[in-house]
């Protein structure tokens, strides 16, 4: 049977990008009967069978490039003619419904965001315009996802949330690392992987790591991920001069996730210190997933969602305000870790239902 081609697709993300590469495109690309093409930022490319990257270029967040791409991506699309395109990201909702009705493509929504809470919330854009543009991107959604062929959410959340995705698939974030350890922490080595935003608790993750860092000198803490803001990648620069114990990976350029994996393995603990935003009320951090995958002790915010998925596994150590570094390091010492396996953190089931669902809108019944 001749394979057939999807196109999955975003104007920001890398073709490296973790969800649209490294879970979907080859979770699809492994059953024998997809080709699969990525488009988006341009990165490394990495040879896979039944894949292939198309990058677009790198532009700046804020561009005419970044406009223009969602015609290069739309123009890449009406060329190719795939039997199936999963757009990732609202950006490329208006190509898709018109390629829907101009070349009878069908689509697939995979929303790895709730938009309008990230815009209405982040400081990516100026306060005044932030309303507006969150507001016309939940008014492009609600009007053209009901002319998708099916709805993926990243964040069972979103069903609550959106009030438009109350039919879609679930397919989490769930991770690819699967090295267990024995939960035992050997050292003190803190890590903060991921983005790097004030949204994301990196300047109070660095903060609290040099009030651990005062009371115990074995305290290092390794930083590693993309800032996309030049304000942010400032301020760690400025928040980490002069501590030789803090190491930073990353910051004004993109980072690949095979080093973020690999920092994961030689850590002994990873922060997740998100600030409480309408944001992340009801998300799970990829590398919260992550994190529980590879059994690797967690200093995780107050946040009932988390903490309650990490008490399961007795996965984390809860972060109390006001930061008291004597009581964290006293249970960085003591707490046992990982009692109870936690298996429910891996992609495996999440590539189930991915394919089941692209199946059943791709292949012919018998």
């Amino acid at each position: 049977m001749k394979k057939r081609t999807i196109v999955i697709a975003s104007v920001l993300k890398p073709v490296d990008d973790t969800r649209m590469f490294e879970k979907m495109a080859q979770s699809l690309a492994a059953t024998g009967r997809y080709e699969v093409v990525v488009i988006g930022r341009s990165s490394p490319s990495a040879h896979v069978p039944n894949i292939r990257q198309h990058g677009i270029g790198s532009f700046a967040r804020l561009s005419a490039a970044r406009w223009t791409a969602s015609f290069r991506i739309a123009a890449h699309v009406w060329r190719s003619r795939p039997a199936v395109w999963v757009v990732a990201t609202h950006e490329l909702l208006a190509a898709a419904f018109w390629l829907r009705i101009l070349r009878q493509i069908p689509f697939v929504y995979d929303i790895r965001e709730n938009y309008y809470r990230n815009i209405r919330y982040a400081d990516a854009f100026p306060w005044p315009l932030r309303g507006l543009i969150a507001g016309w991107v939940r008014i492009k959604e609600r009007m053209i996802a009901p002319w998708a062929h099916h709805l993926f959410v990243a964040e069972r959340g979103y069903v609550k949330e959106m009030p438009f995705a109350r039919t879609a698939t679930v397919i989490e974030n769930k991770s690819l690392l699967n090295d267990v350890r024995n939960g035992k922490p050997q050292g003190k080595k803190l890590l903060f992987s991921g983005t790097l935003a004030e949204s994301t608790g990196i300047l109070e993750v660095i903060a609290w790591s040099k009030a651990l860092h005062a009371r115990d000198a074995s305290v290092t803490l390794h930083i590693i991920g993309h800032a996309a803001q030049g304000r942010t990648q400032r301020r760690i620069a400025e928040a980490i001069r002069g501590h030789e114990f803090i190491t930073l990976e990353g910051g004004d350029t993109l980072v690949p996730h095979t080093r973020i994996a690999a920092a994961i393995r030689a850590a002994d603990f990873g922060w997740i210190a998100y600030r409480p935003s309408p944001m992340v009320e009801n998300t799970m951090p990829t590398k919260l997933y992550e994190y529980l995958a590879c059994h690797l002790p967690i200093l995780l915010v107050d946040h009932a969602p988390w903490t309650d998925t990490c008490a399961a596994h007795g996965a984390a150590i809860v972060i109390k305000l006001p930061f008291d570094a004597a009581r964290v390091l006293a249970q960085m010492n003591t707490h046992v870790f990982y009692p109870t396996p936690a298996s429910d953190a891996t992609w495996a089931g999440e590539a189930r239902m991915l394919v089941a669902v692209l199946d059943g809108l791709l292949l012919p019944t018998r």
